[in-house]
């Protein structure tokens, strides 16, 4: 998350800017944040695999987008018909509202539960 950083223009239809969030509910301090984040997944003490078969705890927006890239997978596998805005949108509606400077959490399960409410 490129913290301190400006960025200008617009995320382009069907794609998702996603910041890190904490295990309190509160934007990551290392996620970028402003209007162009839609919502945030948990990106701080993330446990991950790494080389040589290991695992630790990691922190990031790059723990974040996965989660957030996962649950549009199964978003999109459960109703194959739906586009990329569909599957986005359905995220951010689901998602649970935060404090801070990124309005809400990304909540796979209820991304999928309320699939049929759409």
């Amino acid at each position: 998350g490129d913290v301190g950083a400006v960025h200008v223009g617009h995320v382009a239809a069907g794609t998702l800017a996603v910041g890190a969030s904490t295990s309190g509910d509160l934007r990551a301090d290392f996620s970028s944040f402003g209007p162009w984040v839609r919502l945030a997944a948990p990106g701080a003490g993330i446990v991950s695999s790494v080389p040589d078969g290991g695992y630790a705890s990691w922190s990031g927006s790059s723990m974040a987008a996965p989660l957030a890239a996962g649950t549009a997978a199964l978003v999109r596998a459960a109703q194959p018909q739906l586009g990329a805005e569909e599957v986005v949108a359905q995220l951010v509606a689901s998602a649970k509202p935060i404090a801070g400077e990124i309005p809400a959490r990304l909540d796979a399960g209820l991304a999928l539960s309320t699939l049929g409410a759409r």
